[in-house]
């Protein structure tokens, strides 16, 4: 059987309208990026995956998808973009990893396709 379900994964300048599960990775690292799409590829749940990082550089596009998006996953990782990073992991819809532990957000997971697993485990 044919499955024909499918995410979307989204990068500046786009935006797409398909109403769909919609989550910003920030800094994701490629490799969990590529984990997340082979989730998705046999996942029951359908997402819009819009991928950010500090290379883009289009605060725009980044202001548009955080307010899109039903969760934010950022890596916390120190970089140039750190500043912006800490304050998008302290909102209501972010969910962050990495080594900083001190930020008064409890959503700490260990890895972004945690969430997705999470996801599509009580979205059924």
């Amino acid at each position: 059987m044919e499955n024909n379900r499918y995410s979307n994964f989204i990068t500046p300048p786009d935006f797409v309208d398909e109403k769909k599960h919609t989550v910003l990775l920030v800094d994701v690292l490629d490799d969990q990026v590529q984990s997340i799409g082979m989730f998705c590829k046999y996942s029951e749940a359908e997402f819009n995956i819009y991928l950010y990082n500090e290379t883009i550089n289009d605060m725009t596009w980044f202001s548009k998808a955080v307010e899109l998006a039903d969760a934010i996953i950022v890596n916390i990782m120190p970089n140039s973009f750190s500043p912006l990073k800490e304050i998008i992991a302290e909102t209501d819809k972010a969910y962050y990893y990495g080594p900083k532990t001190s930020l008064k957000n409890p959503r700490k997971i260990n890895n972004p396709i945690d969430y997705f697993i999470e996801y599509a485990a009580t979205s059924k």
